[in-house]
């Protein structure tokens, strides 16, 4: 979407000047890297407001992951955060929140397992089917004291 907009670099921000950016056109590099990215995945017109809810959630993500990675490090006695934290963050976020999708190769050998078994025989009765009479309790022979256990 942008194309002849300038840039801000993210060291830029004085933080009041949020209008005075958007009234020259300045858009934050953070942003420009997010409709690139969204462009580059054949996504050629969106909404405004995609672009910054795809940055809260990326936000949210790192923010999680430096929590975690902070996490280690303190348990590890270390007093700064290093790339062994971050990676082990992400690899236990990966495994605690996101399902892995089995192969297509496993699948098939699960369901040729599944499906070599016999299906069991259909029964030409019909009605409701009761449990034996030992395991009823309508049935006149059921003690309910038996049951309780006095």
């Amino acid at each position: 979407m942008g194309g002849t907009k300038q840039t801000k670099r993210l060291h830029e921000d004085d933080g009041d000047a949020h209008e005075r950016d958007e009234a020259m056109g300045i858009e934050p590099l953070d942003v420009v890297a997010m409709q690139q990215l969204l462009e580059s995945m054949g996504a050629d017109k969106f909404e405004p407001r995609v672009v910054s809810q795809l940055q809260e959630v990326v936000h949210r993500f790192v923010t999680e992951i430096l929590v975690d990675a902070q996490e280690y490090s303190m348990y590890a006695d270390k007093q700064t955060i290093d790339t062994d934290d971050v990676r082990l963050a992400i690899a236990s976020r990966l495994n605690h929140h996101y399902a892995q999708v089995p192969s297509r190769e496993l699948m098939m050998e699960l369901a040729d397992k599944r499906n070599s078994l016999p299906l069991p025989p259909i029964s030409n009765e019909y009605g409701v089917h009761l449990p034996p009479t030992q395991y009823q309790l309508i049935t006149k022979e059921s003690d309910r004291q038996d049951l309780v256990g006095d």
